[in-house]
């Protein structure tokens, strides 16, 4: 994994490169900073699917910047809960661990308000898994469902490649890009086609 000093200099040139406004880019910081200071690894995994999300926009029919700020600010609800869940590996959590880890979506759309398309699709990046969706939503527009989509193809590649693995779900190591793809499509089979093109356009190219 890419120490934080190169994680950082890849989103400086990102935001330079992506012309988004300084005050998008603050609010961005504002929640990376919150959880920077909470719980670094859930911040460094939030810096990398900001910087897929950008590449991956550039490539299809995303707004690139969007994508990068939507990826950035997906878990930023992960602030309010407590490092002792956000320690634990996906492996090791009871249902206590389960029913805390579901409310981060809420908190994220909680914190997020002011930006209000950013809010919708960080609500919605875990819907889409095939039995442990959540949390239950209203319907929304084609815009926010297409990019929770992306996000949470793009969570799902992160967290599988960068956690320890576990005896239900391999990763890190364990298992090659396409064996990760292909889990991941398993996993969220109502995605499959935004997970194939996700994979062909960042991972694979």
């Amino acid at each position: 994994m890419e120490e934080e000093p190169l994680l950082e200099e890849r989103l400086n040139d990102v935001f330079i490169d992506s012309k988004l406004s300084q005050q998008k880019i603050d609010y961005a910081r504002k929640h990376l900073d919150r959880l920077k200071d909470h719980h670094f690894p859930t911040y460094e995994h939030s810096v990398r699917v900001g910087l897929y999300g950008y590449k991956y926009g550039l490539k299809d029919s995303y707004e690139p910047g969007l994508l990068l700020l939507a990826g950035l600010t997906h878990d930023t609800g992960k602030s309010k809960l407590s490092k002792e869940v956000l320690n634990r590996a996906p492996g090791e959590f009871d249902e206590k661990c389960k029913i805390e880890m579901r409310k981060h979506p809420r908190y994220s759309h909680m914190l997020l308000e002011r930006e209000k398309e950013l809010a919708e699709i960080s609500l919605r990046h875990h819907i889409y898994q095939h039995e442990n969706s959540y949390p239950e939503v209203q319907p929304s527009t084609d815009k926010i469902l297409k990019y929770a989509m992306a996000v949470e193809s793009i969570d799902f590649h992160d967290a599988n490649k960068t956690r320890v693995p576990n005896g239900k779900y391999p990763g890190n190591g364990s298992i090659t890009d396409e064996e990760r793809m292909n889990l991941a499509i398993k996993l969220m089979p109502k995605i499959e086609e935004v997970i194939k093109e996700f994979y062909k356009l960042v991972i694979f190219s």
